[in-house]
This record gives structure tokens, C-alpha cells and sequence, in this order.
């Protein structure tokens, strides 16, 4: 007997002993520091690679894109609660102090990352086929994303939360600037991040209201575009 494709998740309202492996975060954008809390939160999470060698030929995309969806079943099969999709190569601590030496470079050029769209989306639907799609949740860690178009589109295709670093690291060597210190007008760069996750809030705010939908929750996966 095949399971059901989306069986019920669990709710905060059923005295269910899985209520307390629930993780709740107050904004769909993560900065680096709350993606390594969410690492360390005690949930059995699981980061997997979306980079694959294009010099390997062509069907190489297409086969590390099915990889992926292999590798994604199998963690939640094997206990997965969150499942973090990566397309950076080097630790974050790195991408964050801008620190990239010349080995690091030569790995970003021989290896290139899925887009993340097509990432999250064929990973929410191969767990749906699966049955599995609610015993996980999927987190993008990628540099591909910085506008609001960009994360109403991966929370669309099914993504619960995304980390911009790369749109984080912007923020930062800019607010090290001379310029970009002037334009700060005195605040720090947490609090320059902070009105850019403000403003992408806002924005998906605006779209969501403009379908009719009020909480994130629905809008998650729908696949509902104007």
C-alpha cells in the first residue's frame, strides 16, 4: 500500500511526542549566524551539495540533479528533519570575512552549482512522490538569491527558509567602504543586514497579500504565480 503523497505534518495543537523536534524562526531569511544555530539546534540536519562537475560532459547537470533527489530521500529515510541545500564549496566562516584563496577559486571554477530553483523544486516534488515531503523541511544556503522575486520563487517551490550569504557578504564589504559608511548614516552593519531582510519581508508581504494569502505557511509550495 502506497503512502499517502502529503500525509499531515504534525501541529503545535496534538500532544504528540514530535512537537518538541519543531523549529520555529521568525523571518524566512537567515543570516549565517542563525543558519549555525539552526546546525546546532539539536534537529538531525542534514547539508547537501548542489555543485557538480561540468567538465564531466554533457547529462551531468541532469544526473547530479537526480543524485540529489536520491540523496535528499535517503537522509529523511534515514531520519532527516532538515535538510539544508548548499551551493557554496568553502565553510561559511570564510564567504563571511571575505577570505578566498586561490585553491578555493580553482574549486568554484571545475565545479558549478545547480540553480536554485530548479534545486529546491525537484527535491520538494521527488519527496512528494515519495511521501516523505512532510517529515522534512528544506533550507536553501545560496548565493543565486538577493531579490524578492528570487525568494518568493524558492519559498514557492518549497524552501521554508533561504540563506543570501552571498547578499549578506555584499552588505558587508560594502558597509566597509568609505562610501558605504557615509551612505549607512552610523549603523552598524547587523543593523544595514537587518534592514535588508526588512525590506525582502516587505516584499513578500506584498505578493503574498496581492494572491489573497496571509501567512507564509500557505504560500510555501503552492507553485502560485501571477
Amino acid at each position: 500500500r502506497q503512502p499517502h503523497p502529503r500525509p499531515p505534518p504534525p501541529t503545535y495543537f496534538q500532544n504528540l511526542s514530535t512537537n518538541n523536534r519543531l523549529l520555529r524562526v521568525d523571518s524566512p531569511l537567515l543570516h549565517e549566524g542563525e543558519l549555525d544555530a539552526i546546525r546546532s539546534s539539536g534537529l538531525l540536519t542534514v547539508e547537501l551539495s548542489t555543485r557538480y562537475a561540468h567538465k564531466d560532459g554533457p547529462g551531468t547537470l541532469e544526473k547530479r540533479l537526480s543524485d540529489l533527489c536520491y540523496e535528499a530521500s535517503n537522509a529523511v529515510r534515514n531520519g532527516a528533519e532538515l535538510i539544508i541545500l548548499s551551493d557554496i564549496e568553502r565553510p561559511t566562516q570564510q564567504v563571511s570575512e571575505g577570505n578566498q584563496s586561490a585553491q578555493d577559486l580553482g574549486a568554484e571554477k571545475d565545479r558549478l552549482a545547480i540553480p536554485a530553483l530548479l534545486a529546491v523544486g525537484a527535491v520538494h516534488h521527488y519527496l512528494i512522490k515519495q511521501g516523505l515531503r512532510t517529515q522534512a523541511s528544506l533550507i536553501m544556503n545560496t548565493g543565486q538569491c538577493w531579490s524578492t522575486h528570487h525568494f518568493a520563487c524558492l519559498i514557492g517551490y518549497g524552501a521554508s527558509a533561504v540563506c543570501p550569504y552571498l547578499a549578506l557578504a555584499h552588505i558587508r564589504k560594502w558597509h566597509s567602504t568609505d562610501k558605504g559608511k557615509a551612505k549607512a548614516d552610523g549603523q552598524t552593519v547587523e543593523q544595514c543586514q537587518d534592514n535588508f531582510r526588512k525590506a525582502i519581508v516587505g516584499g513578500l508581504k506584498k505578493i503574498m497579500s496581492k494572491m489573497g494569502i496571509s501567512v507564509l505557511e500557505s504560500y510555501r509550495g503552492a507553485q502560485i504565480f501571477q
